[in-house]
């Protein structure tokens, strides 16, 4: 009995037997009017409603303190099968968080284990290879990089030329500007 206080179906278990204790005291013959009137806040006032109706399909084949049984012991079984889902999804939700965690962790491991072996299978003659390439592909990058700054500078003379010679042509353009061509063309300086 101390386990079932901990269910949600142990407050009506134990008022059942209070409802049927106040019901004789008070005399009341009619089971409907008491059980409207009826107020004990453990005991919900749907299973005493449906409590009525089931007094009512029954037809007096059985006793209604009979009946009130019967009504518990289905709402206690609809009970159990709903604390048994929420335990049983519980418990599923549950594993499956420890199969994740499990697995990270393994995968975490694994991934430990991996960068290891990697460390460990670098020896010294595979890091002074590894240099040699590193220093050849330096050499190579400076190469290419002196070769890009030549290019360069050879392109910044060629246009410096270039701009010089068109300077040029324009100061001659200026200097004839006031002579007249014919006359410089037959030799007339005049």
């Amino acid at each position: 009995m101390a386990d079932e206080v901990t269910k949600p179906w142990a407050p009506i278990a134990q008022s059942i037997e209070s409802f049927w204790i106040c019901y004789e005291a008070t005399g009341e013959g009619d089971l409907k009017k008491f059980c409207a009137d009826y107020e004990d806040k453990s005991f919900p006032k749907e299973f005493l409603a449906e409590f009525i109706k089931k007094v009512d399909d029954e037809n007096n084949q059985k006793s209604p303190r009979s009946t009130m049984i019967s009504h518990f012991s289905a709402l206690k079984k609809k009970m159990k099968a709903r604390v048994s889902n929420k335990k049983y999804r519980a418990r599923k939700a549950a594993e499956k968080k420890d199969l994740a965690a499990k697995e990270l962790e393994e995968n975490e491991k694994k991934a430990e284990e991996d960068r290891l072996r990697f460390v460990l299978v670098v020896t010294d003659e595979e890091i002074k290879q590894n240099l040699e390439k590193l220093k050849i592909k330096a050499e190579a990058n400076n190469e290419a990089y002196k070769k890009s700054q030549d290019l360069r500078a050879a392109d910044a003379k060629v246009a410096k030329r270039a701009q010089k010679k068109m300077l040029s042509h324009i100061n001659l353009c200026n200097e004839f500007k006031g002579i007249n061509i014919e006359k410089a063309l037959h030799g007339d300086k005049g």
